[in-house]
């Protein structure tokens, strides 16, 4: 059965996939804008699924268009196609068997923005945007109590978005904390302790008892720092602290591959 695959997150999750997919299906190959954070995450699976949307008028503030030239040899990838018709077009040719959700957790931090009586999340790259905004809009950092609570309700909207729209028959949430490696001020790499501890978060929550559901669902988590030192280090892996070089990129499909269903 062909893999199915969901994906949420920054280049290294989407771009991964997307660009190393081969006949695989993306079911939102048209709407693989960028999220960083989990509230962001939520924000846009209500959306991919009909659920809330992201208003037009102010997409600047949640969507970076820009990515849009990631993909110039790639003429079926689409960045927010559904924010600017107002139809969610989901890529899903077949409806049987497991889809992957594949969602990177990179960082605690969040960006809140109210509009017009409701709360959404902003996207970081777009900070410049939403100051100058006329929207109030508040940053601050979920602490762990609030980031393991967001988890269960992402994979709750998740799990509920599945069996409301049919597209799956079973989910396999696949977790990808930031790779823990930064550069030095004084030069070479060093670890970085906040990345390590959100990554620490991750593994409590794949080691709980998943929660009984009219569907079958299974966690796993993506071992970033295994990975880079099993395929030649930081050197050979990353182009810098938060990109995979080419041959990361590779190596990193392969192994969220391995971890698909």
């Amino acid at each position: 059965m062909v893999k199915r695959y969901l994906v949420l997150g920054s280049c290294r999750v989407v771009n991964t996939i997307a660009y190393g997919v081969g006949d695989k299906i993306i079911l939102n190959k048209k709407d693989l804008w960028f999220t960083h954070y989990i509230q962001e995450h939520i924000q846009k699976i209500k959306h991919l699924f009909g659920h809330s949307s992201i208003p037009s008028e102010h997409k600047e503030l949640f969507v970076r268009y820009e990515q849009q030239n990631h993909y110039g040899a790639h003429s079926t990838l689409r960045v927010g196609d559904s924010v600017n018709s107002g139809t969610v077009g989901l890529n899903n040719s077949c409806h049987f068997g497991t889809l992957n959700v594949v969602v990177e957790l990179p960082t605690i931090r969040y960006i809140k923005v109210p509009v017009e009586g409701r709360i959404l999340w902003g996207h970081m790259t777009n900070l410049d945007l939403i100051r100058n905004s006329p929207f109030n809009h508040v940053g601050g950092y979920s602490t762990d109590e609030e980031f393991l609570e967001l988890l269960n309700e992402f994979e709750q909207v998740v799990i509920d978005s599945i069996l409301s729209s049919a597209v799956g028959e079973a989910v396999n949430f696949i977790y990808v904390p930031h790779n823990p490696f930064i550069e030095l001020k004084e030069g070479g790499w060093g670890i970085s302790d906040q990345r390590v501890h959100i990554s620490d978060l991750i593994r409590c929550h794949c080691a709980k008892n998943v929660r009984v559901t009219r569907i079958p669902v299974t966690r796993c988590m993506l071992y970033i720092r295994n990975m880079i030192e099993e395929n030649g280090g930081v050197e050979s892996m990353l182009k810098d602290q938060n990109h995979y070089s080419l041959q990361g990129r590779k190596v990193a499909f392969k192994y969220l591959d391995a971890l698909a269903q």
